[in-house]
């Protein structure tokens, strides 16, 4: 066999090969249907998954360490479906949506959980957002947030504040005035990843009543929000220009004129 023949032979028999390498390090993709939602909830231990929402705030910030701390809870517990989920996509939320300032980032984790397995999403999201508003965060106890990995540092008691607010750039700017401290400070790292176990512990006991049937509305609309409403939400409304359930006094500070509250 002269060597042109041999080489040729040669470079098939390796393009062969590499084809075969190839076909066997390619991705399996199963065509089985993934369920839809909801998925089923199983009852949970909120203190853990408040301290896995600690821990995950500081691999990937906010949004991904309320949604990995419940769903991933569920899926180190129960597999699938819940483990098929691809975590990291939910590092996007961090700091208000790629750092936008807009939907707290552990809100938007909490409510992308729930409208995975809640069966009544936006009665439990609006209870839990309600909730952020009006009180003062963090407020989960440090001892249960404790961890002996070395990448996660252990949690400070700090100063909790009340936003009146579901948005990133208004919760963060009233805890900096209050605690006088920075956003690049190791304070205010402190104040999310232990806002993020609040959020992942109160979604869970959320989830966990309706699941047993206790749920009960507990925060409602404040009256000042009630009114504002009557004039510019709805086709009977005064204005109709506005949509939205956050306090609106909050943000719109001026109401002279017309206004009677």
């Amino acid at each position: 066999m002269d060597n042109s023949r041999r080489k040729a032979l040669t470079g098939i028999g390796g393009l062969a090969l590499s084809a075969t390498s190839t076909l066997l390090a390619a991705p399996v993709f199963s065509n089985e249907k993934v369920s839809s939602v909801p998925w089923e909830y199983k009852e949970l231990d909120s203190n853990l998954v408040a301290a896995r929402a600690y821990r995950g705030y500081h691999k990937h910030g906010c949004m991904y360490a309320v949604f990995e701390a419940i769903i991933g809870e569920l899926a180190d517990r129960f597999g699938t479906p819940y483990s098929t989920f691809p975590f990291e996509m939910m590092s996007y939320g961090a700091s208000g949506v790629a750092s936008w300032g807009t939907l707290c980032g552990t809100l938007n984790g909490a409510a992308a959980a729930i409208g995975l397995v809640s069966k009544n999403p936006r009665k439990l999201i609006n209870e839990l957002y309600i909730w952020s508003e009006e009180t003062a965060l963090p407020n989960v106890d440090v001892a249960i947030l404790s961890s002996n990995n070395s990448n996660t540092p252990n949690p400070v008691k700090g100063v909790s504040s009340i936003s009146g607010s579901v948005l990133c750039h208004i919760i963060v700017a009233k805890w900096c005035k209050k605690s006088k401290k920075g956003i690049d400070s190791y304070e205010k790292k402190q104040r999310c990843s232990q806002s993020a176990a609040s959020v992942a512990k109160k979604t869970v006991e959320l989830l966990n009543a309706e699941l047993n049937g206790t749920f009960k509305t507990q925060y409602r609309f404040t009256q000042e929000t009630k009114s504002c409403f009557k004039c510019h939400t709805g086709t009977t409304s005064v204005k109709n220009n506005s949509q939205g359930k956050m306090q609106c006094t909050t943000c719109h500070t001026n109401l002279t004129g017309i206004h009677n509250l």
